[in-house]
């Protein structure tokens, strides 16, 4: 299994990656004045739909909080190489340990969402919202989101806080459960089963034996799923193989795929040309409504992927669905060509953290997530992070999915067709369009 044996490389490099920077955690938390603690209040998350005009503002944010994520995470991916992200995925993750958070791990977290430093609802309201409402959007394409909850059985001195786990499944669906992390294998065979569960067998796999960390407290993970037939779908006769101009002036062959016809949602930037490709599956009896589209940037000649990363936002995005709406009733004729292509990444979010702003996360106390015995809260921290994902896009349409995994440690106190032909790197997007929320991020390089 090489996926498996890639994963385990990766999982493996991204524990180095933590105990590199224990040294810095302990300077840090020696050097940081212990907060004077008060009791730990919870509040139950509201569901709502649809999103008020205040929730689709935080929605931006949050996929403001994913561009800047995936900036991070591609400035240390080796040159030339494809990534993917699912933003959401890492929205439901942080959420769930978000939840748990007061003092300096909650404010941190506010501050990176552009929140009231003591706000304790409106993100999870917001995804609460977003959990069940999401993949009922649109008949036509399959969507799973699945959270849980894996308290270290074998750690016989802590319990899970009852507030804590009766809000992880009222409000995340969350799956709670006490598993011995001393019986790895079976640990590990426990969690991949449920991954496979819930990204119906597209990550089958995300721990070996060894990945599991018998002294950790616990480990919070969120699954995406998501499976839809283009509008209009490619012609596989028309597929054959053409070089890809990659940005190192290499070349290599990969498979294009053709259509051509008028395109509604297309736009050409200083920057880029953009093309809006809808799900919606008409053959079936369940025919979808359109809400989901993946979005190409494809840069021009002498812009690159990392000129397009620059400058998106969830503003600029909005600008451009701007223009979808204003486009003349006739559309522009356009001549695509998109490569098939599947990618597989794992992505450590662990470094990261410190970039975006929440180093108390490493440092904790984040005190609403377990307790003692007696009920006094457990400080704990995070003490790795990561993501694996997928994705397969062919002439049919798209299958994606992303397991986010974070364990939690005890704490330190009519004219001439518009060429669009994708021959070279380009940037893509899949998103819910009615509340603009950014599911997955990527770009292919061509390998």
């Amino acid at each position: 299994m090489k996926t498996t044996k890639l994963l385990s490389v990766l999982l493996c490099a991204g524990l180095a990656l933590v105990a590199c920077v224990d040294d810095e955690r302990k300077d840090s938390a020696e050097a940081r004045p212990v907060e004077q603690e008060s009791p730990f209040e919870l509040r139950a998350p509201q569901a709502n739909w649809p999103l008020t005009s205040d929730q689709k503002d935080l929605q931006s944010r949050l996929d403001d909080f994913g561009f800047r994520l995936f900036r991070l995470a591609a400035a240390r991916q080796d040159e030339g190489k494809s990534l993917m992200l699912s933003p959401l995925s890492v929205d439901y993750a942080f959420g769930m340990v978000a939840l748990a958070c007061d003092g300096t791990p909650l404010r941190e977290f506010n501050a990176l969402m552009g929140l009231q430093p003591d706000d304790r609802a409106a993100v999870h309201d917001l995804l609460a919202s977003l959990m069940t409402q999401l993949p009922a959007l649109d008949a036509g394409v399959k969507m799973n989101l699945a959270n849980a909850f894996y308290l270290n059985a074998s750690r016989s001195d802590l319990r899970l806080n009852p507030d804590y786990q009766k809000l992880l499944q009222t409000a995340y669906a969350a799956d709670c459960e006490a598993l011995d992390f001393e019986k790895q294998k079976a640990t590990a065979d426990y969690i991949n089963a449920w991954c496979n569960r819930q990204t119906n067998g597209f990550i089958p796999k995300l721990f070996d034996a060894d990945d599991i960390d018998t002294k950790v407290v616990s480990y919070l993970l969120n699954a995406l799923y998501f499976k839809a037939c283009w509008t209009l779908p490619f012609d596989k006769n028309l597929t054959h193989d053409r070089t890809f101009n990659c940005e190192d002036g290499t070349t290599v062959q990969v498979p294009m795929m053709y259509q051509s016809g008028r395109f509604q949602r297309y736009a050409d930037t200083d920057l880029c040309q953009v093309l809006q490709l809808p799900y919606s599956d008409f053959q079936s009896r369940n025919a979808g409504q359109g809400d989901f589209a993946m979005t190409i940037l494809l840069p021009h000649e002498g812009k690159t992927v990392s000129d397009v990363l620059g400058v998106l936002s969830a503003d600029y995005l909005r600008q451009l669905r701007q223009t979808f709406a204003g486009e003349k009733e006739v559309w522009p004729n356009i001549a695509l060509g998109l490569p098939s292509f599947e990618t597989q990444t794992t992505t450590q979010l662990t470094p990261l953290l410190p970039a975006l702003g929440l180093s108390s996360w490493l440092e904790g106390p984040i005190r609403g997530m377990v307790q003692e015995l007696d009920g006094t809260p457990h400080s704990v921290m995070v003490s790795k992070a990561f993501q694996a994902a997928r994705i397969k896009v062919d002439e049919a349409g798209t299958e994606a999915a992303a397991v986010t995994a974070v364990s939690v440690a005890d704490g330190m106190p009519h004219e001439n067709p518009t060429v669009f032909v994708a021959d070279h790197p380009f940037v893509y997007l899949i998103t819910e369009e009615k509340t603009g929320t950014l599911l997955f991020i990527g770009t292919y390089m061509g390998d």
